[in-house]
């Protein structure tokens, strides 16, 4: 009866044109579709387990571990280049300074370079 009459305050001045509601209510959504992608993920979604393929979080982990070093190995690269490339990139991030250390922008330039060139 407490809870009842807890509830029933709560919902005494509520008004559904309140964007404070609406908020809240997208917020709740946001969280749930959140959790339910990560259960998907992680393999305790549901409770019917599909025997015949694999889904979620394996099919993703057999990727990275069976097709994605299979790629990587079958990818052509010049290591001269690539160093070539790296080097001009510190250098430009450095500019007139002279750095102590290898700044990250250098190996994220570097690194969004060979993505690219892999898709």
């Amino acid at each position: 009866l407490l809870s009842l009459e807890k509830e029933v305050e709560q919902y005494k001045y509520f008004r559904p044109d309140d964007p404070s509601i609406k908020t809240k209510a997208m917020l709740q959504m946001i969280q749930q579709l959140q959790q339910d992608f990560e259960r998907a993920i992680e393999g305790s979604g549901s409770a019917a387990v599909n025997t015949l393929e694999l889904s979620g979080g394996a099919k993703i982990n057999r990727l990275f571990h069976e097709r994605f070093p299979y790629e990587i190995v079958r990818m052509e690269f010049d290591e001269k280049e690539l160093r070539r490339e790296i080097a001009f990139a510190i250098r430009n991030i450095h500019g007139v300074r002279i750095g102590l250390f290898t700044p990250d922008r250098a190996f994220d330039m570097v690194s969004k370079a060979q993505i690219a060139k892999m898709k």
